[in-house]
């Protein structure tokens, strides 16, 4: 269920133990009391999955999700947060299955004439979607080092050029009236995407750590974001 503004506001006239059981991605703050989503996707000042009033923590997020078959929970985790936004669309299988859930306007980036926007525009077109083009330039290159590089959580050179490019999608959406920002991120460490793991001595291992990296992704793509 997606929950508005006014909705959350009246079940916290309840009782904050509501609040445990809250899914999604969230930093909320009333009162005298703040609550953090269990992944710790949106950055805040109280640890991942807990509550906290008046300094000391009142319980712990246990969003608690039914069973669900893999494809049925992929469409279901987009459709909750497809109510609004767009989607960063670069003709990858990742990108293009989480715009055709969402079915939401695209847009798709890189510098010009390059294989990004082909294939974004491509696959928009056989989805049956908008897709807006953000032309990346040089000078939005250098712009965007001096500005990701001390407020991402690691640098080096394929996060900042992740970081880069993410400034730029950010950018764009919000000067054209846009909060939100669908991707594709996440899924080759999540379902063994990458080419490199054909050749992997030890794939497990691989695919544990890749996956564990992933919290320093969304502390990334978070600090970014916040950036516009």
């Amino acid at each position: 269920t997606v929950l508005s503004v006014e909705d959350i506001g009246e079940l916290l006239l309840n009782g904050t133990a509501v609040v445990n059981r809250f899914g999604g991605e969230f930093l909320l703050s009333w009162d005298t009391c703040m609550a953090r989503d269990q992944l710790g996707i949106i950055p805040g000042p109280v640890p991942p999955g807990t509550a906290w009033c008046k300094g000391e923590k009142t319980g712990d997020i246990n969003p608690n999700p039914p069973l669900m078959e893999l494809g049925e929970a992929i469409a279901e985790s987009v459709r909750l947060r497809s109510d609004t936004g767009i989607t960063a669309l670069s003709g990858g299988v990742d990108s293009c299955l989480v715009a055709f859930f969402a079915d939401l306007p695209c847009m798709t980036a890189g510098t010009e004439d390059s294989h990004a926007i082909e294939r974004g525009r491509h696959a928009a077109d056989l989805l049956g979607l908008s897709c807006e083009q953000v032309i990346i330039t040089r000078r939005d290159v250098e712009e965007g080092l001096g500005i990701v590089i001390p407020v991402i959580p690691k640098v080096n050179p394929v996060e900042v050029a992740i970081a880069v490019t993410q400034y730029c999608i950010t950018k764009w959406a919000g000067e054209h009236g846009y909060e939100r920002i669908l991707t594709g991120l996440g899924a080759d460490e999540l379902f063994g995407g990458y080419a490199r793991y054909l050749e992997s001595e030890n794939l497990e291992d691989e695919l544990k750590k890749d996956f564990e990296g992933l919290k320093l992704q969304a502390q990334r793509d978070q600090s970014v974001a916040a950036l516009d």
